[in-house]
């Protein structure tokens, strides 16, 4: 299996991530995801995406080893425009893109997870900026498009942990059901929104 798997199923399109163990972001997989989506946009007769893990997590973040390479200007470029060109891929596509997220969602994983028209959680999930904390910042600039921007300030400058159920209460997360049911809400979501579409 590759690190990302798309599926067709009636008139949406599943794309489920499964870079093993833990969705760890680099450039690469940055430009895979990237060019998913921009295909995803070539093609005809859809009405709704899902983005989803098959990790334990749905992202634990970008690969710090290559984050401490951003040191040159050179460096920065080349991993920061492969996370813009992502994101941008995502929040740019013709279709509703509806993400599930369950375990911990971090830095980069944030930065997908908000990209996306409709968010949907586990009871479990967990969503944590640890960039302050990592001494770079990329995905902080996102949660503004999340929650109010002075209770996103906070979080960007303390790193601090974030839970589903508060998502859900400033109105970033659209519901929080077990993790149980997380893939069939999101499989009823996906079916309302492509039934509203069918142009």
């Amino acid at each position: 299996m590759g690190n990302v798997i798309v599926e067709k199923k009636e008139r949406v399109i599943y794309v489920t991530l499964n870079k093993q163990p833990l969705n760890i972001m680099e450039q690469h997989y940055y430009d895979e995801i990237r060019s998913v989506f921009e295909e995803i946009d070539r093609t005809e007769g859809y009405c709704a995406v899902v983005l989803r893990s098959a990790c334990k997590h749905f992202c634990a973040g970008g690969d710090l080893g290559e984050i401490q390479t951003c040191s040159t200007p050179e460096g920065t470029a080349k991993v920061a425009g492969a996370a813009c060109g992502c994101m941008t891929a995502i929040y740019d596509c013709k279709y509703p893109v509806i993400a599930a997220v369950h375990g911990k969602c971090i830095g980069a994983g944030i930065a997908m997870a908000l990209s996306c028209d409709i968010i949907l959680c586990s009871e479990e999930a967990t969503f944590t900026l640890a960039e302050i904390k990592a001494g770079y910042i990329g995905a902080s600039e996102f949660l503004e498009m999340g929650m109010p921007r002075r209770l996103a300030r906070y979080y960007i400058f303390t790193g601090d942990t974030m839970t589903a159920q508060q998502w859900r209460q400033w109105g970033a997360v659209l519901d929080v059901v077990p993790r149980a049911e997380l893939e069939a809400r999101t499989e009823a979501v996906a079916a309302k929104v492509a039934a509203q579409s069918p142009l």
